[in-house]
Formats: structure tokens, sequence, C-alpha cells
């Protein structure tokens, strides 16, 4: 699964209709689903959960482009995991 499929099987997220078409609810500014979860709408442990999974689709990314020898992939998502995104 992705980034993008899994924030599509958060029926909650995905219901909302974000500002951004294929939004991530992470760092973009003015994200629905954020502004939801901070209002109490969204019950904060799913988006906690969704952040989860989030970090474990990139940990798996990393691992599997180390060992396909694709380091520029691995390397451009441990940046983000540095980045906080």
């Amino acid at each position: 699964m992705d980034e993008v499929s899994l924030s599509q099987s958060f029926v909650e997220f995905f219901r909302t209709k974000c500002k951004y078409n294929g939004c991530l609810h992470l760092q973009e500014p003015d994200c629905k689903v954020k502004e939801l979860v901070k209002s109490g709408e969204i019950l904060k442990s799913r988006y906690d959960n969704y952040l989860q999974f989030i970090k474990e689709i990139r940990n798996e990314v990393v691992e599997y482009n180390k060992k396909e020898k694709k380091p520029e992939v691995a390397a451009y998502y441990k940046s983000l995991k540095k980045k906080g995104k």
C-alpha cells in the first residue's frame, strides 16, 4: 500500500474532501483533515494511527530501495523522516 492509498482508506479522511488532490494530511497548509483533528471532529487517536502507518510505509520503502540498490530513493525517504513529514 502506498501513502495516497492509505489516506483514502481512512474513511473519515476520504469523506472530508480536503483542499488538495492526493493530500497526505501531513504538512500541507490548510489541510481540512488536520483542522478536523484539531477541532476534535476526527479522533486524534485515528490520526496518530495514520501517522504511524505512514512512518511504516516509508520505512519499508527505504529498506526495499536499499536492497534494490537505489540509494537515491532510500535517501529521499530518510530525509522525509528527519524533517518530520
